[in-house]
């Protein structure tokens, strides 16, 4: 049962988009202006704008009022950018160490290793499924995913450990 009333959501779900809206439409140039000028592509700038007025929208569902709305606001959109500079340079770092002529293909595709990989994935609590492809399958940090799930940061690398065990049949 849930604490406020149909109406109180209702309204207090208009008030979160109106705010959104205001936001969004004050700020959406400056912010795709600076993920523009850190990560230098404009889909990948674009992306990040996106991501960062989704984080906005959440942080204001979960009752969060900012001081500062451009502070908040690039402090989330910086946020973004390093997580995605982050898991850029991580993927660089696994192209360049593979040699590509030194791998042989297998034989036979596996598809139902595969299967089994989604059965178990899919077999998860929804926040561990959730915490999980965003930590694995997202490159995101245990600060986001915490701010992103609305639990701690210690909660996260539970449910993260418990989902990796569950799906390695460890449990």
């Amino acid at each position: 049962m849930s604490a406020l009333p149909e109406d109180a959501k209702s309204a207090a779900r208009k008030l979160v988009d109106s705010r959104l809206t205001t936001l969004y439409e004050r700020y959406h140039a400056e912010v795709y202006l600076y993920c523009r000028s850190r990560l230098r592509d404009p889909d990948e700038a674009e992306d990040a704008t996106q991501v960062t007025f989704v984080k906005a929208y959440a942080a204001l569902r979960r009752g969060v009022i900012p001081e500062t709305e451009t502070a908040w606001l690039f402090t989330i959109a910086k946020r973004v950018v390093l997580s995605r500079l982050d898991v850029t340079q991580r993927l660089r770092a696994v192209e360049a160490t593979a040699d590509v002529d030194d791998v042989e293909a297998p034989a036979v595709f596996d598809a139902s290793a595969l299967d089994e990989l989604r059965a178990a994935v899919e077999a998860l609590p929804e926040n561990s499924r959730r915490a999980f492809v965003m930590r694995e399958w997202q490159g995101m940090e245990y600060g986001e995913i915490a701010d992103e799930l609305g639990v701690g940061r210690s909660h996260v690398g539970v449910m993260l450990l418990r989902a990796r065990r569950r799906i390695t049949g460890q449990r």
